[in-house]
């Protein structure tokens, strides 16, 4: 998926293959209710040069309705252990579990319950306090009480969870 070698100062991170860096920005308070169009405009920074920027970007309007529930969340990613390659970085990993908790909810949320465990192994459970808005999220670092990767069945050493609450 990515290219090896350094990109991280001569491409600002980027490599051939590899994710671009997205932003998310908030155009609510620049809109109306019942508007049927937007513009929006960007422009280059002009070197002192005089010299313009060339980039090629990709655009997505995203506009959502009304919450559909009051209360909601969901795991967003597990950053590790994962096998995937975007998360080579930071895996293999057979302890301390991190995963992203988002609330999709439109009230704040504030408590939540996971249970995690390694397929043929004993489930534990997972509790978070705190308060996440709508459309936040927070990495969620934990370990597990006993290392189930050495103790389960030998060829089924998968890493399960499921949001309780």
């Amino acid at each position: 998926m990515a290219q090896g070698g350094t990109w991280l100062y001569d491409r600002a991170g980027w490599c051939p293959g590899t994710f671009g860096t997205t932003y998310d920005h908030e155009i609510t308070p620049f809109i109306s209710s019942g508007d049927t169009s937007v513009n929006i405009d960007y422009g280059m920074e002009v070197t002192s040069g005089g010299m313009e920027g060339n980039y090629r970007t990709t655009v997505q309007l995203v506009s959502y309705g009304d919450y559909n529930f009051q209360n909601d969340a969901g795991i967003t990613d597990v950053l590790a252990p994962n096998d995937w390659e975007f998360h080579t970085r930071i895996n293999p990993i057979c302890d301390q579990p991190r995963i992203l908790l988002k609330n999709t909810g439109e009230q704040d949320l504030l408590s939540a319950q996971i249970d995690y465990w390694i397929c043929g192994g004993p489930h534990e459970t997972l509790s978070w306090s705190g308060q996440l808005e709508f459309d936040q999220e927070i990495e969620m670092n934990y370990q597990f009480l006993v290392n189930h990767f050495g103790t389960t069945h030998s060829f089924v050493r998968i890493f399960m969870l499921k949001l309780c609450k």
